[in-house]
């Protein structure tokens, strides 16, 4: 009865965390409290097995792992310097260290608390494949509020009575957010909750039933007709190429499929005419270059800041009075934004000390993907393109979607490289067998502790 009741709160948590990706704020937090309680459970109960470095260990990832930690190191090291170096850190020292425990949070122990809570979850016996039919519903609930959204504008996640600003109405309709405060935020985590369908169909297809097939499927759909309803360009062009690049020759065995459907995405932008509107503005808009609101406004402000700070930046809770002070300088006085591209923001705000723990965690992420060959390294293509025109790895909403879908995959990964089905690693067969005996004596020791 224990195990059972075990069992289902394990799956209910697990739902929850995947729930969350696309209900911000309060269900993120609640996804995330009730994880770290439910891991506190077990790493007490079990404390003497050494349950965290075991789990991490499994997951095969301790490239990535370094990766991660890096990010986070250099955003403390970038602030620690600019508190000499930058003279528009000056806020309380209160507020910097709560940036600093926001950088460890966002970057550091989410990542942790996600892979490791997953790895378990896994050992405890819940399959997570079994996710794909709740998010199915879910993904049917979504595009109905979306379409709601779209024709008159409601906005539940301000209040029963809330209406989406009067900005957002063109085209004769309403740009959807869903549950987020901008259409931008709610499409990156469509991606990446559609490229983790992706790596799931494509390469552990074979594992799954007939039934959850088709719901993987059906779902990825639901996914990709969602995004195209935002009518966000940029994320529908990360999430094609991708999908692309991730799996060339299996597109190229199922052309004729992909043909039709992209016969029926184009019917589609020409009838619903929001996106097609969208794509004519870039076309038309000539004075793009000039434009205050323009992102090559936005780089050269922020390439400036960097240039007069190139080692530590101004400091995560500096920037945005030093970007104040240069955009004004600049004669722009309103619409004072952000870089719209993490890898100048790090720049601006973490120096070249920040710029190298980012790609010190992309080259992690890439040799854990190389090695592993579980999938991860789409992410990283997802990461790079996102980033050239977001500042994705400063949104929190973002970031959790992301350590989430990583995490998934890698942890699924290697389960199927530890049962041997679906793909071959790099990895020799004796360290293969290694994980999976060490996976059988995690699952052993939690049984007669349970």
């Amino acid at each position: 009865m224990n195990t059972t009741r075990s069992t289902r709160l394990t799956s209910a948590i697990f739902i929850l965390i995947a729930f969350a990706i696309l209900f911000p704020v309060f269900v993120e937090y609640l996804a995330g409290f009730l994880l770290l309680m439910w891991l506190s459970r077990e790493f007490w109960n079990h404390r003497q097995e050494r349950l965290l470095s075991l789990t991490l260990k499994e997951t095969g990832s301790w490239t990535l792992h370094r990766g991660v930690l890096a990010l986070f190191a250099s955003a403390v090291i970038a602030t620690l310097l600019a508190l000499f170096l930058s003279p528009y850190l000056t806020q309380s020292g209160t507020k910097i260290l709560r940036s600093v425990l926001n950088a460890w949070l966002r970057n550091g122990m989410l990542w942790f608390t996600f892979v490791s809570g997953l790895m378990l979850i896994q050992t405890r016996g819940v399959d997570l494949l079994k996710i794909i039919k709740p998010l199915f519903w879910l993904f049917v609930i979504q595009l109905v509020y979306v379409l709601l959204q779209r024709s008159i504008g409601i906005d539940l996640s301000h209040g029963f009575t809330a209406r989406l600003p009067a900005h957002r109405f063109a085209y004769d309709v309403f740009r959807p957010s869903g549950a987020f405060g901008h259409p931008l935020t709610f499409a990156y985590n469509l991606v990446l909750l559609a490229i983790n369908f992706w790596v799931v169909l494509v390469r552990y297809g074979s594992a799954l039933s007939l039934t959850n097939k088709r719901l993987g499927w059906a779902a990825f759909g639901l996914l990709v007709l969602t995004l195209f309803l935002t009518a966000s360009r940029w994320p529908l062009f990360v999430l094609a190429v991708a999908v692309a690049a991730s799996q060339p020759r299996w597109i190229w065995r199922h052309r004729k499929w992909f043909a039709i459907i992209a016969v029926m995405l184009v019917a589609f932008v020409w009838w619903e005419g929001t996106m097609l509107g969208r794509l004519k503005e870039v076309l038309q808009n000539q004075s793009l270059a000039g434009a205050s609101d323009s992102r090559l406004v936005f780089w050269k402000i922020h390439l400036n800041i960097f240039l007069d700070f190139p080692w530590s930046g101004t400091g995560l809770t500096g920037i945005h009075e030093a970007r104040t002070v240069y955009y004004e300088a600049a004669g722009v006085r309103d619409k004072l934004y952000s870089a719209h591209n993490i890898f100048i923001q790090t720049l601006a705000d973490s120096g070249l000390v920040g710029f190298a723990g980012l790609l010190a965690f992309m080259a992690g992420l890439a040799a854990h993907a190389f090695r592993s060959r579980d999938g991860s390294g789409v992410f990283l293509l997802v990461f790079f393109l996102s980033g050239l025109m977001q500042d994705n790895f400063r949104d929190s909403e973002f970031l959790y979607a992301f350590w989430v879908c990583l995490a998934f995959v890698v942890v699924l990964g290697r389960r199927f490289q530890a049962n041997g089905d679906g793909w071959k690693s790099r990895s020799s067969k004796s360290q293969t067998r290694s994980v999976s005996n060490a996976s059988s004596v995690v699952s052993a020791r939690l049984d007669s502790k349970s």
